[in-house]
């Protein structure tokens, strides 16, 4: 009798699981599709960015390690230490480098050199800094300026008109900043960043240099501050120099050789396919002449003096300037970017800052570079040379998210992870930041002075406007970006979740976009080479609506298993109650008791019927009847 029994209660539990795989395996094979994509979606995304951005720490620690690895081979070596001697086959170089949507490359040294190419969407140009520390004394005791120090004569004289190419001194003003050496820029211990990120610099002098553990990898930094000229004294400055360029990146001025634009449609960047083989033509550049900002007199610029440039130990040149055709006071030692870089002593990316010539905001992939040198005491030291660099426009980001998914349903943002989440890009074509005018950000941003931003951004000085940036609550623009705000505050308010988020929207909003409901995913994104990037991005992807979503008799393969599976159901179960009922005087059937039983399978039978419920137009009477079949049962 136990047995009889425990077979009997295996039946129900057995026929019961089968009415519920029935049920549910329809429901999977209806919804799972749905949800795969969706998820496919966001590693796609996550896939894209990574390499979009992982290029740039790439190629910095690619550089580093060429100039490493060369750094004390002859002449012919290829990154030749990143001296101003071997500036042309450094940019020759870097110029190429096969990045993507990159703002500008370079390179610059605690001797205040700086090297490196802007890319711009329809063009580019260089620009070079010698070494020098600004702020060097004048005197005008004859109407004319002069260097206090003999030898900074060639920098004060160095600096054009970027209108018309007239000659001009290069005087620093009241307020600009500039470098001064502490005890002859002596070398101290770097500031190393401790737990909290705060820099702190370790004693590592004498005896303290041997027994403490953090000074055994100190790096080494020359020591400076950074001042600011008072009122009452006349400074000079060493100038950044904009360049125009050849196909290869050489700094010319050579009429009918520089690179004046990149062609339209041109898509096709290797050298071999569109440059001719004595490098004079490419079907990739648009080829004319070096001009002034007045668009007509050309730049011939052939200023003789003993520059870094020239190979040093007073070799005179008169290359140095060749295709310059702007003059700009700018020290990167002083620079956001450059600072963080020294400080930190690692891989690092800057937080969103404003490029210093133009009115858009950006971020650097920042590398340091160091020099191993013997400080006399047969021991060699690290010291601190300088910090490549890799800037992204934060337009530039959007930019890639809209020609990703800018003609998808599929919406994206990317924002800070920290507070009070920052937006860094948008696909919706929304900027991420907003310039208003600096001593009233209340007003918006003149129209002219956006149009020069978008040009370049290279004048774009007057008025003085700066960008705001928008966080993500508070994201104000398309239909899109309401969805994608009301994505984001679900997000963060479940915690980001591994599970699809839904959003549902007004009905009203069925006129702009492509459903009311919309799922969502959030996830982290982080550099492993690189430290201080923490983004979040969400995903947000329409709800389809459709009339084809029920399932007919014209409706193929899933049709046919629904009404097999649900006839199977029904038939075996019928069997089985028809063999229960004629063995129902059996006396196993009697104690089993056979009328619950048959009472039981009955329930499973038409439980099976149930599935036939999912065949046929989603009409509101059917819908009813599929629910309440379901709990009735």
């Amino acid at each position: 009798m136990g047995v009889c029994a425990n077979h009997t209660l295996m039946l129900r539990g057995s026929w019961f699981l089968i009415s519920w795989w029935i049920l549910l395996s329809s429901t999977i094979v209806v919804l799972g599709e749905r949800s795969s994509f969706n998820y496919e979606v966001e590693k796609r995304i996550l896939d894209r960015l990574v390499f979009y951005m992982n290029q740039s720490v790439d190629v910095n620690q690619f550089l580093a390690n060429a100039r490493y690895s060369t750094m004390d081979d002859d002449d012919d070596s290829f990154f030749f230490g990143f001296t101003p001697a071997n500036r042309d086959r450094y940019v020759r170089s870097t110029y190429h480098l096969p990045l993507s949507s990159i703002s500008a490359v370079y390179v610059a040294m605690e001797d205040g050199s700086l090297t490196g190419f802007k890319h711009l969407e329809d063009r580019s140009y260089g620009y070079y800094r010698e070494p020098g520390n600004g702020g060097y004394l004048l005197s005008n005791g004859t109407g004319q300026f002069k260097a206090a120090n003999p030898d900074m004569n060639k920098h004060l004289k160095s600096c054009v008109d970027s209108e018309t190419g007239a000659p001009q001194d290069c005087i620093l003003q009241p307020g600009d900043s500039y470098i001064q050496c502490v005890n002859d820029c002596e070398l101290v211990p770097c500031p190393q960043p401790d737990k909290t990120g705060n820099a702190t610099k370790p004693d590592c002098t004498g005896l303290h240099r041997e027994s403490s553990p953090e000074c055994a990898d100190t790096a080494y930094c020359q020591h400076y501050e950074i001042k600011q000229v008072k009122e009452e004294n006349h400074r000079g400055y060493v100038p950044l120099s904009y360049f125009c360029h050849d196909v290869r990146g050489k700094f010319t001025q050579e009429q009918g050789q520089v690179s004046i634009a990149y062609a339209k449609g041109s898509t096709n960047y290797n050298l071999y396919s569109v440059m001719s083989l004595d490098g004079t033509t490419s079907s990739f550049h648009q080829l004319g002449n070096c001009y002034y900002g007045d668009g007509t007199t050309l730049v011939n610029r052939s200023l003789e003096g003993d520059y870094a440039y020239c190979g040093g130990n007073g070799t005179i040149c008169s290359t140095t300037f060749a295709g310059g055709f702007q003059s700009l006071e700018f020290d990167p030692r002083y620079r956001p970017w450059y600072m963080q870089s020294k400080r930190q002593q690692q891989p690092w990316w800057v937080d969103p800052y404003v490029f210093y010539d133009s009115l858009g905001l950006g971020i650097t992939a920042t590398h340091p570079i160091y020099d191993i040198v013997p400080n006399g005491k047969k021991e060699l030291i690290k010291i601190f040379a300088g910090s490549l660099a890799i800037d992204y426009r934060l337009a530039d980001i959007s930019y890639f998210l809209e020609e990703a998914y800018g003609s998808s349903d599929n919406l994206v943002a990317i924002y800070e992870d920290k507070e009070p989440h920052y937006l860094i890009a948008l696909s919706t074509g929304t900027p991420v930041t907003t310039l208003v005018l600096e001593k009233d950000p209340t007003k918006p941003c003149p129209k002219n002075v956006k149009q020069i931003v978008a040009e370049g951004g290279v004048n774009a000085d007057e008025p003085d406007c700066i960008p705001v940036r928008q966080t993500m609550a508070n994201l104000t623009g398309t239909a899109e970006d309401a969805v994608l705000v009301q994505s984001f505050r679900k997000q963060l308010a479940f915690g980001y979740p591994k599970e699809l988020v839904t959003v549902v929207l007004p009905r009203q909003a069925e006129e702009v976009l492509p459903s009311i409901m919309w799922a969502s995913q959030a996830s982290l994104y982080t550099q492993e080479d690189a430290a201080n990037l923490r983004w979040r991005f969400v995903v947000a992807s329409p709800g389809v609506k459709s009339t084809t979503d029920s399932i007919l008799v014209d409706g193929g393969p899933l049709f046919g298993l629904i009404i097999f599976m649900g006839a199977l159901g029904f038939a075996v179960c019928v069997t089985f109650l028809g063999l229960f009922y004629a063995k129902r005087n059996e006396q196993a059937m009697i104690y089993s008791d056979w009328r619950f039983t048959c009472l039981f399978i009955t329930g499973c039978a038409l439980f099976s019927c149930s599935t036939f419920t999912l065949v046929g137009p989603n009409k509101d009477e059917l819908c009813m009847l599929r629910m309440w079949s379901f709990h009735m049962l």
